[in-house]
């Protein structure tokens, strides 16, 4: 995490300089610009960080080990798939979810699912999707990829 970060942070610099050097005032409309994304998804962040948390702590890890460990099989991959496809919001929820999940005593192959599931099926954005793509689009993805999540859970558990 500490090595991500150094690396983040460089490239901020080097942008940050790039914006500086160039004519105008861009490095501080970057400025701008960054604290306002902050000050929309830092409550979001906080709440998803303290859901992480509490799953971590409130769900039993010999319950997590059973729904979602290296034995669960069939039924992890279905579970993950479940929790994938209801899971609201972007990365800022899903991969805290599934860190607190790992933590806890699931298994690479059912994070993997679950991440998959939520990337593929993710239903909170369905209605921005129909909306500005259309619901031609919409069914057409969704029909071609409803078998991706448990396709990718499968071929973990055959290989992984």
């Amino acid at each position: 995490m500490l090595k991500s970060t150094i690396i983040m942070a460089i490239i901020a610099l080097v942008l940050f300089i790039i914006a500086y050097v160039k004519e105008g005032k861009l490095h501080i409309e970057g400025l701008k610009a960054g604290s306002q994304m902050l000050t929309r998804t830092a409550p979001l962040l906080l709440v998803a960080f303290v859901l992480a948390g509490l799953l971590q702590v409130l769900i039993s890890q010999s319950l997590i080990i059973n729904w979602l460990g290296e034995g669960a099989g069939v039924k992890g991959i279905l579970v993950s798939c479940i929790a994938g496809l209801i899971t609201p919001g972007g990365p800022y929820v899903a991969f805290p979810l599934a860190a607190a999940l790992f933590k806890s005593g699931a298994s690479l192959m059912t994070i993997i699912t679950y991440i998959t599931a939520w990337s593929v099926w993710n239903v909170s954005s369905l209605s921005f999707e129909v909306a500005l793509i259309g619901p031609k689009f919409t069914l057409i993805r969704l029909a071609t990829m409803v078998f991706i999540p448990p396709l990718v859970g499968l071929v973990m558990y055959l290989f992984g």
